[in-house]
């Protein structure tokens, strides 16, 4: 039997023992899946530890769903065929986890199956609230050692309208990729008489580009080196009288600053602007804690690898990693200049384990590894509001919503839409009141008008944030 596995579990990627390769055998003995059912066995990349340690401890932790409308004479089991047609193509679909035996810290492998049934529940009655469903559904969660995904498909009052919910937990794929599959879903679903084309980047090279082409000493080094003598940077004070209850929630809102006055900054200094509201976030953060630099989790795409067609690869890709922010005397300009160089230089590095930069920084410095030193993230993601038309599709597709309720103490995302970008705020109601995020908000928004509208040589110092608390009893500034 483990002559037969070596070549599985024993590959460039692994190392494991006989002890520890019949303990994974066994493993997926107890999950009723044969060793012939095995198409490859491979390591965890990006955020995939770090999202299935959270799991581990809480169910519902980075659930993820995409919900949209559909409206035409819709033929269910035709849609069932075309996922498992796309399934076939890409591997993120048909995979489970399975954490290795004998490692002093959780390590995790993805076990690739030829074949993988999805869950789907076809439901009569139509529901009485979307919004009411998501919610109750991210908090069934997901087991490590179930398939993570189970799809819905919803009648309305109009028999030719049906809701479709896919879900799925984020170590299969980002939100992003969930858009890109929905696509592919619906061209499967519309042509089954043709094959669903392979993706130009498989799951398996993804992998082992992430695995070979990038230096493991070069990334430890870079990430030691650029995060030395950081400073904690917890999370910002609310106000002082709130005592609230253990809970997580969102509050979106809109900027008031338009995006194409952004975007025309942005371009004009030569930089992103997901480096512009970095910059903002960074500014009020920093003022908030009354330090001179901070450092917070930052979304990145991984889609800058220098592999084909990578804005359309379904997989893990976004990663959660550090980003400094030194704050002092220096010009707007060249200080968002030197933000955009070090987002640059992320780039090569951006696919990190956050366990490990976690693990290396911690024994670098000398200090035990504790809680993670960055209790704040800020994100940035371009969704489409739509998924467009396809004249020759007899179904529409409309009301195109992503659901995620990220239980971190504080994470302030972007989302660009077509015509704005709106802030999207998950926070603890232990830590914040709806009213102080507002005004965090408000706050962020300040800094962008003042950063964008400043005339040359204003130096960071200079950004003026009046009343600067997230108590609610103070005034808050007008942009």
């Amino acid at each position: 039997m483990l002559r037969a596995t070596d070549t599985l579990f024993k590959s460039a990627y692994f190392q494991l023992s006989d002890t520890e390769t019949q303990a994974v055998v066994n493993e997926l003995a107890n999950r009723q899946i044969p060793l012939s059912q095995v198409e490859d066995f491979l390591p965890c990349i990006s955020a995939q530890s770090a999202v299935l340690m959270d799991l581990t401890a809480d169910p519902t932790a980075y659930h993820i769903q995409l919900s949209a409308t559909l409206t035409g004479p819709l033929e269910v089991p035709q849609l069932i065929q075309a996922w498992n047609a796309v399934s076939e193509q890409h591997a993120p679909l048909r995979s489970h986890f399975i954490e290795l035996p004998g490692r002093q810290t959780p390590e995790f492998a993805q076990v690739v199956l030829r074949s993988c049934p999805t869950a789907w529940v076809v439901v009569d009655e139509p529901l009485s609230s979307l919004d009411a469903f998501l919610m109750e559904n991210n908090q069934r969660g997901f087991c490590i050692k179930n398939h993570m995904v189970h799809n819905f498909v919803f009648p309305t009052m109009d028999t030719n309208v049906h809701i479709l919910v896919l879900s799925l937990h984020h170590s299969l794929m980002d939100g992003l990729s969930l858009f890109t599959l929905l696509k592919l879903l619906l061209e499967a679903y519309h042509c089954p008489q043709l094959a669903v084309p392979p993706p130009a980047v498989t799951h398996a090279v993804l992998v082992d580009h992430v695995h070979h082409q990038v230096d493991p000493l070069q990334t430890q080094t870079f990430w030691i080196n650029y995060l030395q003598d950081a400073l904690p940077t917890p999370a910002p004070p609310s106000a002082s009288n709130h005592v609230g209850v253990l809970g997580h929630t969102v509050y979106i809102t809109k900027l008031d600053v338009s995006k194409e006055a952004l975007y025309q900054f942005a371009e004009r200094l030569g930089i992103t602007v997901t480096t512009l509201l970095r910059a903002a976030y960074a500014v009020v953060l920093g003022r908030l804690l009354d330090q001179n630099e901070v450092t917070f989790k930052t979304f990145t795409s991984g889609r800058r690898l220098n592999l084909p067609a990578m804005d359309q690869t379904i997989g893990p890709c976004i990663n959660m990693l550090p980003f400094r922010v030194r704050l002092g005397h220096s010009t707007i300009e060249s200080w968002l200049l030197s933000l955009e160089e070090t987002d640059t230089n992320l780039a090569q590095f951006e696919y990190t384990s956050p366990v490990d930069i976690f693990k290396w920084t911690a024994a670098a410095s000398g200090k035990p590894p504790t809680e993670t030193p960055y209790a704040t993230e800020m994100g940035y993601d371009i969704l489409p509001d739509s998924m467009g038309s396809n004249p020759t599709h007899n179904l529409k597709v409309s009301d195109v919503r992503f659901f995620e309720l990220i239980k971190s103490n504080l994470v302030v995302d972007f989302f660009e839409k077509r015509s704005s970008i709106d802030p999207v705020v998950f926070y603890n109601t232990k830590l914040y009141t709806e009213a102080s995020i507002d005004r965090m908000v408000g706050f962020i928004q300040h800094a962008l008008v003042q950063i964008v509208n400043a005339p040359p040589n204003t130096t960071v110092n200079q950004i003026f944030l009046d009343g600067l608390t997230l108590d609610s009893t103070h005034t808050q500034p007008s942009p």
